[in-house]
C-alpha cells in the first residue's frame, strides 16, 4: 500500500479509526496516487492533464491545487471510476482510496454538527481543542 501523507496525518492511517481526512487532503492524496508521486510536488500536479482525459475530465481536476471543493465532486469521481454504476459506488470496497469517505457526496465528519445550538457547539469545540 502506498503511503499518502497529508501534513501530519496519513490518509491510510485514518481508515477504521473514526478520523477522516479533509476533502482538500483527500484530493491531494488522490492526485498523488493518480500521478504515482512519492510525495506532493506542486509542479507535477500543475502539469496534470486530467482535464483532457480519454474517459472524461477528472472531476477533481479544478480542485487539485487548492480550490475549495464541494464533497459532491467526490460523488462524481466515484461514479466515473465505476463507469456510472450507482450501486457499485455503494458497494465500493476500496477503503484505502482517499475518495472513499466522501463517495456519497457527503462529509460524514460533519454529520450531526450543523444546526446545533451554540452551547452544544461550544462543548464539542472544547473537547476537540482543549
Amino acid at each position: 500500500m502506498r503511503r499518502i501523507i497529508d501534513h501530519e496525518m496519513e490518509v491510510s492511517e485514518t481508515v477504521g479509526t473514526g478520523k477522516r481526512p479533509t476533502p482538500s487532503a483527500a484530493i491531494r492524496a488522490y492526485c498523488r496516487l493518480c500521478l504515482g508521486l512519492q510525495q506532493w510536488r506542486r509542479a507535477e500536479v500543475e502539469d496534470c492533464q486530467g482535464g483532457q482525459s480519454d474517459v472524461g475530465p477528472c472531476p477533481l481536476f479544478l480542485h487539485r491545487l487548492g480550490k475549495r471543493p464541494s464533497v459532491k465532486v467526490f460523488r462524481a469521481m466515484c461514479l466515473q471510476c465505476t463507469g456510472g454504476a450507482r450501486g457499485a459506488v455503494t458497494e465500493c470496497a476500496m477503503e484505502d482510496c482517499p475518495c472513499h469517505p466522501f463517495r456519497f457526496g457527503r462529509n460524514s465528519a460533519l454529520t450531526g454538527k450543523r444546526g446545533l445550538p451554540p452551547e452544544r457547539m461550544a462543548a464539542i469545540r472544547a473537547v476537540r481543542c482543549p
